[in-house]
């Protein structure tokens, strides 16, 4: 009877989590996108309260936000110096424009010193 009844509770227990994980966010591709958007925009309320029930659940998108918030924190720690020096200028462009990026650039480089 222990059995019987244990099983039971377990199945309620999982059939309670697919209710709730149906209604919080329907897919991981909806997930990720409210990650990375809310690295530029806030979230409205309930897509906060969709999202933390849905990385609560799966543990694939919860590695994904980690990861996400790591290259972002990354990014953002990068002067922007260091990313404009690498920038070679292979677009087709008119040497009058090079010319002014390239100054533009060196400009830029200048006020961050």
């Amino acid at each position: 009877m222990n059995s019987i009844g244990s099983g039971t509770i377990r199945y309620e227990g999982n059939l309670m989590k697919n209710k709730i994980k149906n209604r919080s966010i329907h897919s991981c591709k909806k997930a990720t996108e409210l990650i990375e958007r809310r690295e530029d925009f806030p979230l409205s309320t309930i897509e906060k309260l969709k999202l933390k029930m849905h990385l609560l659940m799966c543990n694939k998108c919860h590695s994904y936000a980690e990861e996400s918030a790591l290259i972002n924190k990354m990014l953002k720690d990068i002067p922007p110096a260091q990313i404009t020096e690498n920038v070679s200028l292979t677009h087709p462009m008119s040497s009058e424009k090079k010319t002014r990026l390239k100054e533009m650039l060196r400009d830029q480089k200048k006020n961050i010193k």
